[in-house]
């Protein structure tokens, strides 16, 4: 309890139990996913009382709607979502072992579904139909196969960028390769064999190795590129910069094609997209450790993001979904959810991140954590129907609470 009288655990508490009928009510696939991830923080840091229960609506949601008859899980990225919640879930002892196991194989499915499709986009792709799509640079995941019309079972298709009608897929997105990078990366650090965790590795560096080349390339003479990461502000003693925020997209194809990116804005930055490369950067470190050559890189963005999160996307102090311009095709629904995909990366920085604890045991971060946790309490004394609002909320406050402000 804050200074103040305000209770975060119980404000907690109150959205969650707000939020469940919504959760057993919802039949979108992704979203799902991603709340569930949050509950899983509420249950690990605020009470577990309904975690036997709760684990097996969850398990019951992810069979309903992963069932391709139901039309929900369709983009490549869908799967992040629930490869990450899952395989969270299946080493959360309070859920019911039989649960458990059905999340560590439902973690497993999603990985492979990313893996084996949506890394291997251009590799399967006709080059003759789609070589203006070529990738500047190898190893990235797209959020699904190139299809000029629909193809019966799968709905994602159309998946055509090149007709220019549809800025959500076709792309190498943020949120497609830093969930890519984070499910490979947390698979690597639970696996138990030998050549599973060789697996793992191979595709978290792969992954790792499409986004460094993504951070700085500067573009060339024939082809203009801007980064991935984006240093919106120079210091004020005009050092190097210190604080950055990912871009929703890639913003170019390789040398020679003459597409520009569909829906590339450059000065866009999605919340979800920070927390989510935040959260893979820290599970970098974790399975790198600090000896690596790639160490000190990931350190500094992380650190940079985190200033950049609690700047460029924050007005009158609180944190936005996006900011710099428009959700891409104008997908408001689905891009509100950054916000709790954020906070919720922004408490595993704080609890796995141990050697970004300096850029957030401070008394800014803890006020930014504060003015939004206040509001979120705010709002938990009225009911409201939306899965969006009661996840963004939920997270905000177990963050509050642990983090302790």
């Amino acid at each position: 309890m804050t200074d103040d009288g305000t209770d975060y655990a119980a404000a907690a508490t109150a959205t969650f139990q707000q939020l469940k009928p919504l959760f057993q009510a919802s039949t979108n696939f992704w979203q799902l996913g991603h709340t569930f991830d949050t509950v899983i923080d509420y249950l690990a840091n605020v009470s577990a009382d309904d975690a036997p229960v709760f684990g097996g609506i969850a398990r019951e949601r992810y069979r309903i709607t992963s069932d391709p008859m139901m039309k929900s899980a369709c983009l490549y990225d869908d799967y992040g979502w629930w490869g990450l919640a899952s395989l969270r879930a299946s080493g959360f002892a309070p859920f019911r072992p039989e649960d458990r196991e059905q999340f560590e194989r439902a973690a497993h499915d999603c990985w492979n579904i990313i893996d084996i499709w949506g890394a291997a986009v251009w590799e399967k792709a006709d080059r003759k139909v789609w070589a203006q799509l070529e990738p500047r640079h190898p190893g990235g995941v797209w959020n699904c196969s190139f299809a000029a019309s629909e193809v019966d079972g799968d709905c994602a298709t159309p998946c055509n960028p090149l007709a220019r009608t549809d800025a959500i897929r076709g792309f190498q997105n943020t949120v497609t390769n830093t969930l890519a990078l984070d499910l490979s990366t947390r698979m690597w650090l639970s696996a138990r064999s030998d050549e599973s965790k060789a697996r793992y590795r191979a595709s978290a560096d792969r992954q790792f190795g499409f986004l460094k080349a993504w951070f700085a390339d500067e573009g060339s003479p024939q082809t203009k590129v801007e980064p991935l990461l984006f240093y919106y502000a120079a210091p004020p003693d005009g050092g190097a910069p210190d604080r950055c925020v990912v871009r929703e997209r890639v913003s170019a194809y390789a040398d020679g094609s003459t597409e520009d990116v569909l829906g590339f804005q450059s000065k866009l930055a999605w919340a979800g997209d920070q927390g989510l490369l935040l959260g893979g950067l820290v599970s970098m470190m974790k399975a790198r450790g600090p000896q690596h050559h790639d160490y000190p890189l990931m350190l500094t963005v992380a650190r940079q993001l985190l200033t950049g999160i609690q700047d460029y996307l924050v007005a009158g102090g609180l944190l936005q979904a996006w900011a710099g311009g428009d959700a891409p095709a104008g997908d408001k629904a689905d891009y509100l959810t950054g916000i709790a995909s954020c906070m919720r990366y922004l408490l595993y920085a704080w609890q796995q991140g141990e050697a970004l604890r300096p850029a957030m045991d401070n008394d800014d971060f803890k006020a930014f954590v504060r003015r939004n946790a206040d509001a979120a309490a705010e709002r938990s004394r009225i009911d409201r129907g939306d899965m969006t609002d009661r996840t963004n909320d939920l997270a905000t406050l177990v963050l509050a609470k642990v983090v302790g402000v």
